[in-house]
Parts: structure tokens; sequence; C-alpha cells
């Protein structure tokens, strides 16, 4: 006698195993595809990275020009705007602002405040978005995503090198990279004047050791000694040789480990470096170039007339001597007001650094 029940029973159990291992192969497949299409996410918010901290730095270098800044960071981020079948980017007209000096920067995905910028800063920031078009993810009914990416570099008045409170005579003879350069000034022609400006009207205390060391620059001050083309400055005459040599080879106390040379040759970001060093290096000051007008003492008066950038070798207390290496001249090309930021412009103290 056939049990016929019993095959039947056979064939259900059959079909439920091939039901089941279809829904976990469609449930695998989604999973994978999923995981592949997330993947293509990761790799889409790259690319909108790497195109909005092109377009940022690019358009960076003309800061502070609103306009040209804008400009300059719209064309690149226009050359990378492909119609890549894959990596379809986008930046609109909107995506590349300037932010003038005082703005506050808010991130554009969550609304947070980035920065506010100080009274010598400016910004631009550039945002980019790359779409991707899923592929297998659409087995569980996703067909694409999106991933924005923001930068933003600001450029404004250095406070790791800013104006050294010293001076050299622009008609020196003209200098070649290496030529050593003595920045303590025999008072013989200028009575009272040892090589030192004054930059007090900062309103900073202790401004003197600060421009000297490079450390720990207050805004206030950084904006004093970010001189302009033209402009007069007086001579410093309160400076004993050993305020100027604590400060520039070794100071002790609380204030150790903060002059240039003492900073440069322990810390192991530059200990091993050697003329002329790294741009952010201690060793490396910017000094105006200036043109004696005329008086004596603290009533000297100094035109400024450009920069010139030298490297800090060596301090001898007893002969009075700030040896340094000349490095580059920083030269305006005419016309009165602040320093240009470009190097092929008029030379000058900025510095760009991305902060988003």
């Amino acid at each position: 006698m056939t049990n016929h029940g019993h095959g039947k029973s056979h064939n259900r159990r059959r079909g439920a195993v091939l039901a089941t291992a279809a829904v976990a192969l469609i449930a695998l497949l989604g999973v994978s595809a999923l995981a592949i299409d997330i993947t293509r996410l990761h790799a889409a918010a790259q690319r909108a990275q790497a195109v909005a901290d092109a377009a940022a730095f690019a358009g960076g270098t003309e800061l502070p020009d609103p306009y040209t800044s804008v400009a300059a960071g719209f064309s690149v981020a226009a050359g990378n705007v492909v119609d890549h079948p894959e990596w379809p980017t986008t930046v609109g007209n909107d995506d590349v602002t300037y932010y003038p000096p005082g703005s506050t920067i808010y991130n554009p995905l969550t609304g947070e405040v980035i920065t506010t910028l100080g009274s010598t800063t400016h910004a631009l920031m550039a945002v980019a978005r790359v779409d991707v078009d899923f592929s297998l993810a659409r087995v569980v009914g996703v067909d694409a995503g999106e991933r924005t990416r923001f930068a933003v570099v600001a450029r404004g008045a250095a406070t790791g090198a800013q104006v050294a409170p010293m001076w050299i005579a622009a008609g020196s003879p003209e200098l070649a990279a290496g030529d050593y350069i003595n920045l303590f000034q025999d008072d013989t022609a200028i009575p009272g004047s040892f090589g030192f400006l004054d930059f007090s009207d900062s309103g900073v205390s202790g401004w003197f050791q600060k421009l000297l060391s490079g450390y720990d620059v207050p805004e206030a001050l950084a904006e004093a000694a970010f001189v302009e083309m033209g402009g007069i400055e007086t001579a410093y005459t309160g400076a004993s040789v050993g305020q100027w040599v604590k400060y520039l080879d070794q100071a002790t106390g609380q204030d150790a480990g903060t002059a240039r040379l003492e900073r440069a040759l322990n810390d192991p970001l530059w200990s091993t470096e050697t003329f002329p060093g790294s741009p952010d290096n201690p060793r490396r000051m910017m000094v105006p170039l200036v043109n004696y007008l005329g008086s004596s003492g603290t009533n000297a008066e100094f035109e400024i007339v450009g920069l010139a950038e030298v490297w800090l070798e060596s301090i001898n207390q007893g002969s009075k001597e700030i040896y340094t290496k000349f490095i580059d001249y920083r030269y305006f090309s005419g016309g009165a007001g602040d320093f240009d930021p470009r190097d092929g412009g008029t030379g000058g103290v900025y510095i760009t650094k991305p902060l988003a």
C-alpha cells in the first residue's frame, strides 16, 4: 500500500527550503548591493571634497580681493565639473563664497559656527556635490544618493611670521641668498636707534618680546605689525641687550622654551632643518626695509618701503650681534596701501590656511 501523504510532505518541505533560500538570496543580494553602493558613496564624498579643496585653495591665493578670489575658485571648480557618467559633479554659482573680515562662517551642512574672522582675515568657501546613480541598490528600492562636501580657506595677517620689530636699511647693497646681515645696528649714523621699531601702539603688554620670539602673538599685535607701504614707524630704543638675547636666543623662567632659536633647535619639527628651512620655522623672520627720514632716539622716523625675509643664524651677546642670513626680498609694486598677499604682486605678510 503506497503512502502518498509522505511524498507530499517531502515536496512541501523542499518547496519551503527553496522559498527560504530565495528570500535569503534576495536579502544577501540586497545587503551586497547596499555595501557596494555605500562604497560608491564614500568615493563620491572623497571626490566632492577634492573638488571643494581645490576650488577653495585656488580662490584663497587671490584673497583678499573678493572678485578675483571667487572667479579663481569657481574656475577651478568648473574645470572639475565633468559630465562623468559615474561622478556627475555640480558646483553652482552660489557655491563659491567670499567672506570679509569680521564675518561669522557657518557649516553649510550642519549650521554650526566654524569661526568668526578677525579684522584682517578674509576667507573663501567652496561647496561641491557629487551625485551617485545606484545600480545594485535598486534591488531594494534605492535609486540614487548624493554627497556634499565643502572647504574653507582663510587668508590674513600671519601670526607666526608677522613683521619682526627690526629694520634693514633699504639703501644697503643688493643682497643674495645666504648673505649675512647683522640686525643690531650701530647707532653712529642714527643716534639712539639700534635697529628696532616701535609697535607699542598695539596696546599689548610685552609686545617687543612677543614679536621677537614670534610665539603666541595676540591678534591685536599681529595687526599692529602688519605694516603698510609708505607707512612711517619710529625707533624703539628701550631694548637692552638682555631683552633681545632672551627672546631671540634662549628664554628662561616662565618664558622658557619660547625664544626663536630655542624652539627651532629643540622642536623635532625644525631641529634638523638648515638654511633656509621650512616656511613655518621660527628662525625665518620678516624684517621691514626702511628709508631713514630723520631725527634720533624714539623720534627717529623710518618709511617702510618693502620687506626682507631672513634666517636667524646666531646671537652674540658680548659683541652685540644678531646674525641672520638673507633669504629673499619682498618689494612693493607701487601705490599706497596694505601689502598685497600674492607673491607675484607686492609681497606681504599674509598666510593661507584651511579652516574646514
